[in-house]
């Protein structure tokens, strides 16, 4: 009962900044409070569920492109942790029904643990992210929790919101606007986009700087900022008549808050196969990145900061 009285609190401080969370909290509060009524199968129950916890973690982990820390940690976490709480709940129920204990609400446990595994083959196809960065603001902020369905034969077009690794650091993954595809003509002046010769209309654009920079405002041209090898490929081999030239089974992305944006002018194209997804829904934005970034302030303190107007709001492209 302890333990899962302990748990339940633990899954209510983490329910602010995700809310997942608060789906363990009330699962492991139910346990605790079931079993303090000898009730056997809140014992059974949570040992089944949390086991399911293990089994999910692992398929995901297993389904990414990258093995990362964080998803290391997670099978660790998820062994060595999980497994350990599963066998005390497992006890907990076997000694309730060593006393005499009833064996009744096994249905409810039963049907969670199928939707727990049932959630786990849908986050095969959608992959829960967190914005870290304001790159894209303000489309997207920081804090906005999103859903993203994995492409699969899905081919983007130019204005869709995209998700993929960040070729520089393939432990990080970006979310931009695909700007141009294969053949396009890409130059920018004053800030402003042209496309294949054409200005682009840009309601999504935001310029929050008032002067010119000679290479983020005028692209291409020579760099007055360090840039990435790929981008001096880029820079090199890939402009014909002052413009960009996107090469086959590529892109090139910018982000929406273009004056504080790390996008392909500073790291060049990304490869057509690195695009995980697009993003759909927001289902949580918490206007808190120190705790989701660090995790230092308490996660209470973020209560009165969560952006109850952005929770499910359903994220579109912009044909260009």
């Amino acid at each position: 009962m302890i333990a899962a009285l302990v748990l339940g609190l633990l899954g209510l401080l983490g329910g602010i900044s995700n809310p997942l969370s608060l789906l363990s909290a009330v699962i492991y509060l139910a346990a605790a409070i079931g079993l303090r009524r000898g009730i056997a199968w809140c014992g059974f129950g949570p040992a089944l569920w949390t086991a399911a916890q293990v089994v999910l973690a692992i398929e995901l982990v297993g389904h990414w492109k990258q093995l990362t820390a964080t998803n290391l940690a997670a099978v660790v976490v998820s062994i060595f942790i999980y497994l350990p709480v599963a066998w005390i709940f497992y006890r907990a129920g076997r000694a309730l029904v060593s006393a005499g204990s009833r064996r009744s609400f096994a249905a409810p446990w039963i049907a969670l643990t199928a939707l727990t595994l049932a959630l786990g083959v849908t986050f095969l196809l959608v992959r829960p992210y967190v914005i870290p960065t304001g790159a894209m603001e303000d489309t997207i902020l920081i804090g906005d929790h999103l859903l993203v369905p994995r492409f699969g034969t899905h081919i983007p077009s130019r204005g869709d919101i995209v998700v993929f690794p960040y070729p520089v650091d393939r432990t990080q993954t970006f979310v931009k606007r695909l700007i141009g595809m294969p053949a396009d003509r890409i130059r920018i002046v004053n800030k402003e986009v042209y496309l294949n010769g054409r200005k682009l209309t840009e309601p999504y654009a935001y310029h929050k700087t008032g002067y010119i920079d000679s290479y983020r405002d005028n692209f291409p041209s020579d760099p007055n900022v360090r840039v990435d090898q790929r981008a001096t490929m880029m820079l090199r081999e890939h402009v014909e008549n002052g413009e960009v030239v996107v090469p086959p089974n590529s892109y090139f992305v910018m982000g929406d808050n273009r004056d504080n944006s790390l996008d392909s002018r500073y790291w060049g194209f990304i490869p057509a196969d690195e695009l995980i997804g697009e993003p759909w829904i927001i289902y949580w934005s918490v206007d808190s990145p120190a705790v989701l970034l660090t995790g230092q302030p308490s996660a209470w303190a973020s209560l009165g900061r969560i952006r109850w107007n952005r929770i499910l709001t359903v994220i579109h492209g912009y044909p260009i």
